[in-house]
């Protein structure tokens, strides 16, 4: 296209070209009236004399006219083969590209793109064409689905997608149904046009998903290291209830099979586990907690094969929830002997102090196996404990005393 003062030029310079012909028409026509009037030769010789000097002054001054007229049809010409050549390199390089690329000017029609902006969508690829607006562009992509949001909620698309481009402000990302990624970046030119350049961010978004599944992978294998050194049974349910981790102490401390997610996969199935090892199915400790109650609970508790444990329940900030179970027999066995552990019931049946009746928290039955604390009172007296701290204190009197002497006095 030429540039304006080029077209300026040549519109005076024609407007010159005219003013030149009439004045020439209009001196011959002068010549020839003269020239029929009577009059001298004298007065005939110096009128032709003036015509002639005018005539040529004209003359030279047409031709200085057209001269400059041939000089600026030329440099339109040239203006013209520059702008063309730079519309084809800039289309070439658009079209070389390996991202998509389209331009729109003030009324928000397209000016170009490139083909990979048109395989973006190839139902419409043919209907991509100059001069089309763009509000007409996103329409289209909403009735084929062109975008995952597109396809979910074509109304919601087309606003939103609307907005981002009067906005032309910071990158969008766009998911299409194919499973490529496109960011959009949109800057407003400077005669109020808008220059659009669609990325293919796929590899970057696989890249960033692996990464975050190694980190997810490498924090699960520290929480798992973390878990195996806890001495405690723990068992991590998240806000589905769903068992997410666990350590093997708790498969031990609950007798579970080797296969802890198939045989307990959800907080449920654990708390029935549990209810069956013994544990009273109206805890509290073990039910999920409700809306607006506190998570935090402990529970105390002997099993039927004589361990007590110590069940602890901690809310988690996400909803989710923490069940640890702590084997505290050799403690109670410890404190039974030495007289200082407190049976939470209050005492013990038939009147007998703790260290000398199986210990509970609820209705369970008493332990009776004689590596499982203080049993029933057998003739002779107290053993203390072996050398081994965790072993438990047995009876071995030849008759019955009146007190227990490792026992407090009744």
């Amino acid at each position: 296209m030429a540039d304006t003062p080029t077209a300026e030029r040549v519109a005076a310079l024609e407007e010159a070209l005219r003013r030149q012909e009439r004045i020439s028409e209009a001196l011959i026509e002068r010549a020839l009236r003269l020239a029929d009037a009577p009059t001298n030769a004298f007065q005939l010789f110096e009128t032709a004399g003036t015509l002639e000097g005018r005539v040529r002054e004209r003359t030279a001054a047409l031709e200085r006219a057209l001269g400059e007229f041939a000089e600026a049809n030329a440099a339109l010409e040239r203006s013209q083969r520059e702008a063309e050549e730079a519309r084809q390199r800039l289309a070439d390089a658009i079209e070389s590209s390996n991202e998509g690329f389209a331009i729109f000017d003030a009324d928000d029609r397209l000016v170009m793109c490139n083909s990979t902006y048109r395989s973006l969508w190839p139902e419409i690829a043919d209907r991509l064409v100059p001069g089309i607006r763009f509000d007409e562009i996103v329409r289209l992509v909403a009735e084929v689905g062109g975008t995952l949001l597109a396809r979910a909620a074509p109304a919601r698309y087309i606003s939103e997608r609307l907005a981002q481009h009067a906005l032309a402000g910071p990158p969008h990302i766009h998911a299409l149904p194919d499973g490529r990624w496109i960011q959009v970046n949109e800057l407003r030119t400077r005669g109020g046009g808008i220059v659009g350049v669609y990325t293919d961010i796929t590899q970057v978004k696989a890249e960033d998903a692996r990464a975050r599944a190694r980190e997810l992978a490498e924090r699960s294998a520290v929480l798992q290291a973390t878990l195996d050194s806890i001495r405690d049974g723990v068992a991590v349910f998240d806000a589905g209830r769903r068992l997410v981790a666990w350590n093997d102490a708790l498969r031990l401390v609950l007798a579970l099979p080797d296969h802890v997610a198939r045989a307990v996969p959800s907080h449920e199935a654990l708390a029935a586990h549990c209810r069956a090892r013994g544990l009273p199915g109206d805890s509290v400790t073990l039910a999920w907690p409700a809306a607006g109650e506190e998570a935090e609970r402990l529970l105390t508790h002997a099993l039927d094969d004589g361990r007590v444990l110590e069940v602890r329940r901690r809310g988690m900030p996400d909803g989710g929830l923490v069940l640890s179970f702590h084997d505290i027999t050799d403690s109670v066995a410890t404190s039974r002997w030495r007289g200082t552990w407190t049976r939470p019931a209050g005492r013990s049946p038939a009147g007998r102090p703790p260290c000398c009746s199986s210990t509970t928290t609820s209705t369970a039955r008493p332990a009776r196996s004689s590596s499982s604390g203080c049993g029933p009172r057998r003739p002779g007296k107290c053993r203390p404990p072996s050398s081994r701290p965790t072993d438990r204190p047995s009876c071995a009197s030849a008759s019955p005393p009146a007190t227990c002497r490792s026992c407090p006095s009744r």
